[in-house]
């Protein structure tokens, strides 16, 4: 990443990709082939596993895997089986999915940007600092998908 933001101002880029993404219409696809509710499974399934990240960090759990790495695989790969494993699922669905889970993962982002804010907690939480990257992730889709949001 070549910006280096603050933790608030990722979650406001967090919020923006959000925005772009819920107002793609249900009709539109990715070069990939993905649809617009593949697209929000996928993202779901990613938050999911952001928000499980911060849960652990809260009860300061030492060890904490994605359920790629459980399971053994690379990412990509359970990326295919969670697409295929929803692969029945509404749009409305997904998208209920999807606005749920990212907004609570925005929540538990702002709570730890607070967190971050303090000095003597400097460091401490670099990892979910990391982790709120995921607006990049969010916006290289869009742009694959040709549509490049304000960031």
């Amino acid at each position: 990443m070549s910006e280096n933001l603050k933790p608030l101002e990722k979650i406001e880029k967090i919020k923006i990709t959000t925005q772009t993404i819920l107002s793609l219409p249900e009709s539109f696809s990715f070069p990939n082939g993905w649809t617009q509710r593949e697209l929000l499974i996928h993202l779901w399934s990613w938050d999911d596993q952001f928000l499980e990240f911060c849960l652990a960090k809260k009860s300061a759990r030492k060890k904490f895997q994605y359920a790629h790495e459980e399971e053994k695989l690379p990412y990509d790969k359970w990326n295919d089986i969670i697409i295929e494993k929803f692969e029945d699922m509404p749009f409305d669905e997904a998208l209920e999915l999807f606005e749920t889970t990212r907004s609570e993962l925005i929540r538990s982002f702002e709570k730890y940007a607070k967190l971050m804010s303090k000095k003597e907690n400097a460091g401490k939480y670099d990892d979910i600092d990391k982790v709120m990257d995921v607006w990049q992730h969010d916006k290289l889709h869009l742009e694959s998908g040709g549509i490049v949001p304000y960031l």
